[in-house]
């Protein structure tokens, strides 16, 4: 690569000090409520872009759930809030994704040799925690939560099947939770698991998720891959273009989006595992950025430099 290019294999720094012109964006899975001076609504799965003097608070509550968070900017720009994840995609630039207020009064847990995931039922979403930790929301009423445990090549683990207006299915095991994915169709097999999902995309594909019981790897892959690719008509569809081969596991065509040098430095494999697994992506005009998203948690930021129709960096 040259000087000024920035990698796509180098980790982020990232930095907590206080920033006089720090840009504040909040996003939370559900609907909340922010009052200052004023009352301000901030619908779910949106990004909101937080104005805030230095000494003014803000109260923010969701009027399903009980509990109200008290922020500012000092607490903000130093990252100190337990419920609330950080994401810095720039210095000045920080993104805060507010942890979901819940009811405790409908909670289901199930645990595999001591690590135990909890399930909160909360109007209308399943908000998911894992050995205490936040992992995600699921959007979709539950009618049923099937649960078996399976022991496969002397190794435990917890298999759910959340039954309802959609199908999501998770499997876990005393280290981290594997994979949680909506579904249409599943099959356990004695030495992986295979799950068929289906996001929207453009291509109109779903893709294979297939867990190996003995090598421990997750791979996905789209459907079909032999039709015909599509090309983009012009340069502001072609990084939607990428992120939705990237989305559906179609990782050749979105190699096929990289400029000639980008693709002198890494491969299609590469590629895959820069881009963590997402099913949903933003695009935050301002900040030129976008934000990946899995089960409503951010789980990626990425910026696209276009050179000719063909993507040239990404960092």
């Amino acid at each position: 690569m040259t000087q000024k290019r920035k990698c796509i294999l180098k980790n982020k720094k990232i930095l907590t000090s206080i920033y006089n012109n720090v840009q504040l964006y909040l996003y939370s899975c559900q609907d909340l409520v922010l009052q200052s001076n004023a009352f301000f609504s901030m619908k779910a799965g949106d990004f909101y872009r937080l104005e805030i003097d230095d000494t003014e608070v803000f109260n923010i509550y969701s009027t399903t759930s009980s509990g109200v968070m008290l922020l500012n900017k000092q607490i903000l720009c130093n990252q100190q809030h337990n419920q609330v994840i950080f994401h810095q995609s720039k210095p000045d630039v920080l993104l805060c994704e507010i942890k979901p207020f819940i009811s405790n009064d409908n909670i289901r847990q199930y645990a595999i040799n001591g690590a135990s995931l909890k399930i909160v039922e909360n109007y209308g979403s399943l908000c998911l925690y894992f050995k205490g930790k936040y992992y995600g929301c699921i959007n979709q009423k539950c009618n049923s939560i099937q649960f078996e445990k399976i022991e496969k090549h002397n190794r435990q683990y917890g298999l759910l099947y959340i039954l309802g207006d959609k199908k999501h299915i998770i499997l876990f095991d005393d280290i981290q939770i594997i994979f949680c994915l909506q579904y249409i169709d599943s099959e356990v097999l004695k030495d992986c698991i295979q799950i068929y999902e289906h996001y929207p995309n453009i291509f109109n594909v779903g893709r294979i998720v297939k867990y190996d019981f003995e090598s421990r790897q997750l791979t996905i892959k789209s459907v079909n891959d032999a039709g015909v690719e599509h090309k983009q008509i012009n340069s502001n569809f072609t990084i939607i273009y990428f992120l939705e081969a990237i989305k559906c596991g179609r990782y050749k065509y979105a190699y096929n989006n990289l400029s000639y040098e980008l693709k002198a430095e890494i491969n299609i494999e590469t590629l895959s595992k820069y881009f963590c697994c997402f099913d949903e992506y933003r695009y935050l005009h301002e900040q030129d950025l976008y934000v990946t998203l899995k089960n409503h948690r951010i789980v990626g930021m990425y910026h696209f430099d276009i050179n000719k129709n063909l993507i040239d960096n990404i960092y």
